[in-house]
């Protein structure tokens, strides 16, 4: 049996979350969600994710800060991250920042997100 890929997703948004999982899973992924960085904290040790793909603005806990942590928890085995918003101002700033994989920006295009996510798990520290 050959071990297929993990993605965690975090959107305060349900509807994004299930959009996101029914694509992921559709393009062979094992997808596990949650609704914001608290909840993705408990999640991933459980989850082990190969990628985790963010919204940036989320209550509780935004994607920079939840990405902030898991470099924290994970020094440089921390599992590639990349950041999605609608904010195209925040998208341009982000872009500029090597501590995300990549900055996508919504509405999301399927076949880039698939390009970047496999990108993402391809690049994924061992």
């Amino acid at each position: 049996m050959i071990d297929r890929p993990s993605i965690l997703i975090v959107d305060d948004e349900p509807a994004a979350r299930e959009v996101l999982t029914i694509s992921l899973e559709a393009a062979g992924y094992v997808v596990a969600a949650a609704s914001d960085g608290p909840e993705a904290l408990a999640l991933i040790v459980e989850a082990r994710p190969d990628a985790i793909l963010t919204d940036i603005h989320m209550p509780r806990m935004d994607g920079d800060e939840l990405a902030a942590r898991l470099r924290q928890m994970f020094a440089d085995k921390c599992p590639p991250v990349v950041i999605a918003t609608a904010d195209q101002r925040v998208a341009a700033q982000l872009k500029e920042d090597d501590r995300f994989f990549a900055v996508l920006e919504k509405p999301l295009n399927p076949n880039r997100l698939l390009h970047v996510i496999e990108q993402a798990v391809d690049s994924r520290p061992n």
